[in-house]
């Protein structure tokens, strides 16, 4: 799998204002309080990272694979023509560099984004597993699983917890590491993210996987990457 590319991403208020409008049920309304209570110097909503449900392409020009989607719940009728076109670029899953959600160059994003029904509620940026070394554009660092969901565990324990949230006995904890965040609730150096990486590894409730730092830059047309 290609190891860095352009990402089409929802705006991060967008996403917060979702998880908390329809997400949070009643019992799980404390826990979200204390947490924003204890993390107070991060606001959720200046996340600019990779795990911001990224555009994927459609799924197939097969209709019976369509309906299959369909029929499992998934949302294929959304964003159907920037999604169809996103598939036209990337072509059928045909080796390890495919990923439903990777793009090559900030024009055809562009392109893609463009095609969506609401264009402005989309971001593109640019992501890489293969240099950390920061430009000019760098955001921060990231961390969590590189390619299709790019799950971040900065996402998941301090932004919008949903699939292995910390617990209040690590809230002062969690609170601390949350102090090396800049301002767009990423690290700004790998160090800082190896560090939390090593911390969150340590936990009961959290996931284990073989974590990768991946490098976030604002991408416009001027945005050339960085090998």
């Amino acid at each position: 799998m290609a190891g860095e590319g352009y990402l089409i991403v929802t705006r991060p208020e967008r996403l917060v204002d979702r998880y908390e409008q329809t997400f949070l049920r009643h019992e799980h309304q404390g826990f979200y309080r204390e947490l924003r209570s204890a993390t107070s110097l991060v606001d959720p909503r200046s996340y600019r990272g990779m795990s911001r449900d990224a555009l994927e392409a459609y799924p197939s020009l097969d209709p019976e694979v369509v309906e299959a989607f369909r029929a499992s719940g998934r949302n294929v009728d959304s964003d159907r023509r920037a999604r169809m076109h996103l598939l036209e670029l990337i072509g059928p899953e045909t080796s390890d560099e495919f990923d439903p959600c990777l793009m090559n160059t900030f024009d055809q994003a562009r392109e893609v984004r463009n095609l969506t029904d609401e264009p402005d509620s989309w971001e593109i940026v640019y992501a890489s597993a293969s240099s950390l070394r920061p430009t000019e554009q760098t955001l921060g660092i990231d961390l969590g699983w590189w390619g299709l969901e790019f799950y971040s565990i900065i996402w998941d324990t301090i932004v919008c917890p949903t699939w292995h949230p910390p617990q209040p006995m690590d809230f002062a904890q969690l609170a601390d590491k949350a102090r090396g965040l800049n301002e767009h609730v990423l690290f700004d150096t790998a160090e800082e993210a190896t560090d939390f990486r090593r911390w969150y590894e340590t936990k009961e409730w959290a996931e284990r996987d073989n974590f990768v730092l991946v490098r976030v830059d604002a991408a416009d047309e001027d945005h050339r990457g960085q090998p």
